[in-house]
């Protein structure tokens, strides 16, 4: 049996039953949204150190440009300490080879 892309009515209602039975067992707090979850996912993606144009490639974007919006709350302070301690290491690797 082929099966064709969801209509918007199709995936309202397995939302809606998913979403309802999530809250039932208190796995989800009341009113999460796809839109939430989108923008929760691209944030953890992004947290975790993936580029845009892969978490574009995840979300089914077809540019980064589009992904770019989502992951702007993304505590990114970890990497950038990790970032500049990498830079650091590879400064001083490079001063012990001048010497």
């Amino acid at each position: 049996m082929a099966v064709g892309p969801w209509t918007y009515n199709g995936l309202s209602t397995v939302w809606h039953r998913l979403k309802t039975g999530l809250e039932k067992e208190a796995l989800i707090a009341p009113g999460l949204t796809l839109k939430g979850l989108r923008h929760t996912v691209a944030t953890t993606l992004r947290e975790a150190g993936l580029d845009e144009r892969r978490i574009a490639d995840l979300l089914g974007q077809k540019t980064p440009s589009k992904a770019r919006n989502y992951p702007r709350s993304a505590n990114l302070a970890d990497k950038n300490r990790e970032t500049m301690a990498t830079l650091e290491q590879r400064k001083r690797e490079a001063r012990a080879k001048i010497v």
